[in-house]
């Protein structure tokens, strides 16, 4: 299939399972499509942009593991899996691990965790939210300080950082 019509069906599925988060207090299914519009618009590999829409899918729906790679491949959902937070972790240990799982990973779930960050960071920012930001940045510092791969969304999120803390 052409990477356009994986592309419309990875934003139809999180449409589909994301809409109930409306609720919440931060727009999950707008930074999901932001992400990986990103990605899409910075000639990424399509399976990085597949997973860089569908990072939150496993982590705030029913969506499983086996439901991403049946719908996108074993590719996509370990770039996804590599993204997701173990939610049964203490929520002091939860930005360490999944850096951690990111790096062990891959480069590409690497870049898809940077986009993510710099998007949080951005949406914070125009919120005037100094307690989500902060936070934010706290990850983004953990994720910089470890991660050692190149790549230019490293250098935005670093630019990003020296420019609002």
């Amino acid at each position: 299939m052409h990477p356009d019509y994986l592309a419309q069906s990875a934003i139809e599925l999180i449409s589909a399972k994301l809409a109930h988060l409306d609720n919440e207090p931060k727009p999950t299914l707008l930074h999901c499509i932001r992400v990986g519009t990103y990605l899409y618009e910075n000639n990424y590999p399509t399976e990085v942009v597949l997973g860089g829409y569908l990072h939150d899918i496993i982590e705030d729906s029913d969506v499983t593991h086996d439901d991403v790679v049946k719908d996108f491949g074993v590719d996509v959902a370990e770039l996804v899996i590599a993204n997701t937070a173990n939610e049964d972790l203490p929520k002091s240990e939860k930005k360490q691990e999944v850096v951690n799982r990111c790096i062990a990973h891959s480069k590409n779930a690497t870049i898809i965790m940077a986009t993510e960050i710099l998007d949080w960071l951005r949406h914070y920012l125009r919120e005037n939210n100094q307690k989500e930001l902060t936070n934010k940045i706290e990850k983004a510092n953990i994720f910089l300080s470890q991660n050692t791969y190149q790549d230019p969304i490293f250098n935005r999120l670093e630019n990003f950082i020296e420019n609002h803390s």
